[in-house]
């Protein structure tokens, strides 16, 4: 008999952020192991208020009966709801059964004393802690992440390891390799930056540091991928610092054109200004060939080829246009980056599940 695993993640994409894409990863790559029996208990993506402040009894009541199932052999907790939806909702032997991976560091929402109103009330700090301290194992995204989630939890340290959440070995499409819907000027130095456009990304650091490669007379563009609350304030100051036919605003992209981007850009650049638990667009630039630039933050220096890239503060402003202006991605550079995005392959955490 097959062994059944259920994978649960209230997080899945278009809704959600880092962990709903890892879920929609570990769909992708448990379509390939016929070994075991996979079922997959996932949100609908609505954020009305119901949806958001009953997702645990909502989510619950959609999938009682797969949740109470004695025959799956392993539950995986794919984000934090799905760990305090098991924390408030599901018996000791449902926990037994249970993995938790470790996304960020929100698990830090439920233990200080700003807590909201609303997490004190529904006592989401015991359903937290009662899960990870009766699941079966813990996975963490990095070994920062580790580092700080051990701070808080201590004893359950040794059912707690790191593996990555990486990308697929197929992530290139080889038949977007001669395509050019979009013009990339040879006499340009093109800068890629692909991100939700917030403040946390960085993006106004990003902003000065352009018009000082204008000052510097480099000939580039800076093409930015991506949405968000910021964009119409980025776009206007774009505009005001004299960058608006420096900077390039695309919007959100699909999977296929952004191919495009990755295979035509010299060099990605995203500089968050508050920790990140790891880097997952950094090793997909990288499995293009791309070199990066990153904030020395967090988990982001695990994802990044420092024999190629940079990590760095992001107010060290003349080491980050010393390396913009003289680099030159050569043949080697670009096998070595791709060589280093091989070596964090998203069938990690699937394999890993076969032997917990």
């Amino acid at each position: 008999m097959k062994k059944k695993i259920s994978i649960i993640s209230i997080e899945y994409p278009p809704a959600g952020g880092g962990a709903g894409i890892v879920a929609q990863q570990l769909y992708l790559d448990s379509l390939k192991n016929e070994q075991i029996d996979y079922s997959y208990l996932f949100g609908d993506g609505k954020n009305d208020i119901f949806s958001r402040f009953f997702f645990d009894y909502k989510f619950y009541f959609n999938y009682k009966s797969e949740l109470q199932s004695t025959s799956t052999s392993l539950f995986i907790l794919n984000d934090l709801q799905a760990i305090l939806l098991a924390g408030r909702l599901l018996p000791q032997s449902f926990l037994e059964r249970s993995v938790c991976i470790i996304h960020g560091m929100n698990f830090n929402n439920y233990f200080h004393d700003s807590v909201s109103f609303n997490n004190k009330i529904r006592k989401y700090d015991k359903a937290y802690f009662r899960t990870i301290k009766n699941c079966r194992s813990i996975i963490c995204v990095s070994h920062y992440i580790k580092e700080q989630f051990l701070l808080s939890f201590p004893d359950v340290s040794g059912k707690t390891r790191v593996i990555y959440c990486g990308i697929s070995s197929n992530l290139q499409n080889v038949s977007l390799l001669k395509s050019k819907s979009i013009k990339f000027d040879t006499k340009y130095f093109h800068l890629l930056t692909v991100s939700r456009i917030i403040e946390s990304k960085g993006f106004y650091k990003k902003l000065s540091l352009a018009k000082l490669l204008k000052d510097k007379n480099i000939s580039f563009r800076w093409h930015i991928v991506g949405k968000g609350r910021e964009l119409k304030k980025l776009q206007k100051l774009s505009v005001k610092f004299g960058l608006e036919n420096e900077i390039i605003f695309h919007g959100y992209v699909n999977r296929n054109l952004l191919s495009e981007f990755y295979m035509n850009c010299d060099l990605f650049w995203l500089m968050p200004i508050l920790p990140e638990a790891f880097g997952l667009v950094y090793l997909e630039a990288q499995s293009y060939g791309l070199s990066c630039i990153g904030s020395n933050l967090g988990g982001i220096k695990e994802s990044i080829n420092l024999d190629t890239g940079l990590v760095i503060d992001s107010n060290d402003e003349n080491r980050i246009i010393d390396f913009i202006s003289n680099f030159n991605s050569t043949k080697a550079i670009k096998e070595s980056n791709v060589d280093f995005s091989l070596k964090f392959p998203s069938n990690a955490l699937i394999g890993a599940f076969n032997t917990i």
